[in-house]
């Protein structure tokens, strides 16, 4: 109620005020009122809040920016992940299709253990004679490698050890066969085959680069433990 009454006086001492004035100053009082109570409101009010629309807006823009930026790293980190799995799967698929060649074209040191294997899988007596290298078929691409063999088993063991070596995941080929009786033994065949295998160069070349730096990384794992 105090409150209400001081309001109401100061309102009336004002009214008094205003009414005393000249005729022309109670033109321009308005005005002039007007004038301040619109600075006050645009200082408190209107300022601040512009201040803050355009600290919103640089920082609308700057999170536009990084936004950006992040996206162009984004596609950046995605098309380099992408090159590394192509690059994974292509050295994946060369190393399967290396080392399936590998197993297909055995070293001159392999020849006579892989075709010992088989003759011993059909318990053959086997005998591989030497062949000089003048006897040796070269190619641009590869070199065949004929070898006669001696074996003795009883018929059923060299049909058997016959399909091995042409079944064999090796490169061989079985070009001549002679078949003799042994007369003290009529159950046991003497047999001599002309083998065929084959050695490519380069690829004896890379099979030994690669056994090199199988064995450097061997080395390597020994001296980290």
């Amino acid at each position: 109620m105090d409150g209400e009454k001081e309001m109401r006086q100061f309102l009336l001492k004002l009214e008094k005020k205003f009414v005393s004035l000249h005729p022309r100053d109670q033109k321009i009082v308005p005005f002039f009122m007007f004038i301040c109570i619109f600075l006050v409101f645009y200082m408190l009010i209107i300022s601040p809040l512009s201040t803050k629309a355009s600290q919103l807006s640089l920082d609308n823009s700057q999170m536009t920016q990084e936004s950006f930026s992040l996206e162009q790293k984004l596609k950046v980190l995605t098309t380099v992940e992408q090159r590394l799995a192509q690059g994974k799967e292509k050295s994946l698929a060369f190393r399967n299709q290396f080392q399936k060649l590998k197993r297909q074209v055995p070293s001159q040191d392999e020849i006579a253990t892989v075709l010992s294997h088989l003759a011993d899988s059909e318990k053959l007596t086997f005998l591989i004679q030497s062949i000089s290298e003048k006897d040796y078929i070269q190619t641009r691409k590869y070199t065949s490698i004929p070898l006669l063999i001696s074996a003795a088993a009883d018929f059923d063991h060299i049909i058997h050890f016959v399909k091995s070596v042409e079944t064999s995941e090796r490169l061989m080929t079985i070009d001549t066969i002679q078949i003799n009786v042994d007369r003290e033994n009529p159950s046991r065949i003497m047999t001599s085959f002309a083998v065929n295998t084959f050695k490519i160069p380069a690829l004896e070349q890379l099979i030994q680069v690669y056994r090199e730096e199988v064995q450097e990384k061997k080395n390597e794992t020994k001296k980290k433990k």
